[in-house]
């Protein structure tokens, strides 16, 4: 697909707490521990924690949010009838024309 050849660096050695590391798996689990860490490590550089300064660069909170309700076999059934006829696929490669033929075993299946 793309021409462009992809050129991999492996690491074939790491210092890793003053200690030269070469073994593959040894390199992997000194990279894992480093990045579980960091987050810890760079958090005491700061000493206000509950610093809410960050909140003057936030927009105003969404007013508006999504309740989702139960539903029933005919009011999926109901809904399907109001998609579009056409053979076309989507994206799940299946089209309205499809859906609409099994509207009752989705039905009862999203029910």
């Amino acid at each position: 697909l793309n021409k462009k050849k992809i050129h991999h660096n492996q690491t074939s050695r790491l210092t890793f707490d003053n200690q030269s590391i070469t073994e593959p798996n040894t390199i992997t689990k000194a990279f894992n521990k480093h990045f579980c860490k960091i987050g810890e490590h760079l958090a005491k550089n700061f000493s206000n924690h509950n610093n809410l300064e960050y909140k003057k660069y936030l927009g105003n909170p969404a007013l508006q949010s999504i309740f989702l309700h139960s539903t029933n076999k005919s009011e999926i059934i109901d809904a399907i009838k109001y998609f579009k006829n056409n053979n076309s696929s989507g994206h799940d490669e299946f089209s309205s024309k499809f859906i609409k033929m099994s509207a009752s075993i989705l039905g009862t299946a999203l029910e």
